[in-house]
């Protein structure tokens, strides 16, 4: 009788579970920024393309990937890097009829897929994009075909994604435009 006592007033929001899930010493929290990181409200801290993409909810699968591969992670929030790139990040819906798996390849895989959304070269603008035809990305031998449509002023990569050049992202590290699909290699 006394046990049925005790269940009934333990909160129905906390079980045993929990409590031994949060103890657990194998499953501590993994920080994404350093703990002595400045303070970026102060205008003359410059900020990583991590920084500035982290806080927009609209981008919160792709960010999800880009914590699972630390090459690409550390080049993204490296605000010092020697040469800013271009990065066309896909937003959420991107993905919403995309099939991830997830096998012992993954990270791989998952490297190949961030490096065939970033041009190393350099910081493009809205005017490049629209200018340019084909894009080297950091995948060697794999390249992003650009059209520019004069009449819509719309920009398209591969003939399938939109580039929202409304507002690009930039940082000290580089530039970020949101696209609305995502990025395959082009088979020859």
């Amino acid at each position: 009788m006394q046990e049925n006592v005790e269940e009934k007033t333990t909160p129905p929001h906390r079980s045993t579970k929990q409590k031994s899930f949060f103890s657990s010493k194998h499953h501590e929290p993994q920080l994404l920024y350093e703990p002595n990181a400045p303070d970026y409200r102060c205008p003359e801290i410059q900020q990583s393309l991590f920084d500035k993409l982290a806080v927009d909810a609209s981008l919160s699968t792709y960010m999800s990937v880009l914590t699972h591969v630390e090459s690409v992670l550390t080049m993204v929030n490296n605000s010092q890097i020697e040469h800013p790139f271009t990065m066309f990040v896909p937003i959420n819906a991107a993905f919403a009829n995309e099939f991830m798996t997830t096998d012992q390849d993954m990270e791989s895989r998952l490297e190949t897929f961030l490096k065939n959304h970033i041009v190393p070269q350099e910081k493009l603008s809205v005017q490049q994009l629209q200018k340019t035809q084909t894009l080297n990305t950091l995948l060697q031998d794999e390249t992003i075909q650009v059209k520019y449509h004069f009449f819509s002023r719309r920009v398209e990569l591969n003939g399938i994604a939109e580039v929202d050049t409304d507002h690009p992202i930039s940082a000290n590290n580089g530039i970020a435009y949101k696209i609305n699909k995502l990025l395959h290699p082009i088979k020859p």
